[in-house]
């Protein structure tokens, strides 16, 4: 893929330089907090401000997710990103996101605005209850969801749309997760099962992935 006369970063879809959404970032996650919105992003932390390979996550309140999704673009507008798509399906509001210049062509943004994850419109597991436990990185100056929340929900998203956890990258994402106990305290929510649980905590901490199924 090409942006003008460059090639577009191979470990990164942001564009040329995928440092350019840095100081974008950095405004909106200060006017989420400025603006009282309840929010942590949902994994893939650690390398932000200044990297994504493709989307941010962001969960949020769901009564402040429309706000939320407003602010997106509005603090677009004042780092030079022009919005140029907006899709709401199910529980997540995607914001589209485009930014051009002469150092660095076209770049390119996703912000997923999200209360939860959902298949089919019926909500895997209840999201709202763990912002609680959003946790604040004081160097990235932003709220982040706990690793076992992140990797329980990979796994519930998976097994909901997949019946399988389908890549070594996910697999990676829940065995980060699975030995912290909002892990098995979401897992459980969704599961009920007393039983079931044990034995698909007992498979992942084994990494028999065959038997997760």
């Amino acid at each position: 893929m090409k942006s003008g006369d460059k090639v577009l970063s191979m470990t990164s879809l942001i564009g040329v330089d995928p440092a350019v959404i840095s100081p974008f970032v950095k405004g909106l996650f200060n006017v989420l907090n400025e603006k009282g919105i309840l929010w942590a992003v949902m994994r893939g932390w650690e390398r932000l401000p200044s990297w994504t390979r493709y989307d941010i996550g962001i969960l949020v309140d769901k009564n402040s997710a429309r706000r939320a999704s407003e602010i997106v673009s509005e603090v677009g507008v004042q780092f030079g990103w022009k919005t140029y798509g907006v899709l709401k399906q199910g529980m997540m509001r995607s914001i589209w996101l485009l930014k051009e210049d002469s150092d660095n062509g076209q770049s390119y943004l996703r912000i997923d605005i999200e209360t939860g994850n959902e298949y089919r419109g019926v909500e895997i597991h209840e999201s709202q209850l763990y912002l609680k436990d959003r946790i604040w990185d004081e160097e990235r100056k932003l709220w982040y969801m706990p690793k076992g929340y992140a990797g329980a929900a990979v796994l519930l998203k998976q097994l909901a749309v997949l019946g399988e956890v389908d890549t070594e990258r996910r697999r990676s994402q829940v065995l980060a997760g699975v030995n912290e106990l909002s892990f098995e305290e979401i897992v459980g929510s969704s599961l009920k099962d007393e039983t079931l649980k044990n034995k698909l905590l007992d498979a992942i901490k084994s990494e028999d992935w065959d038997e997760v199924l």
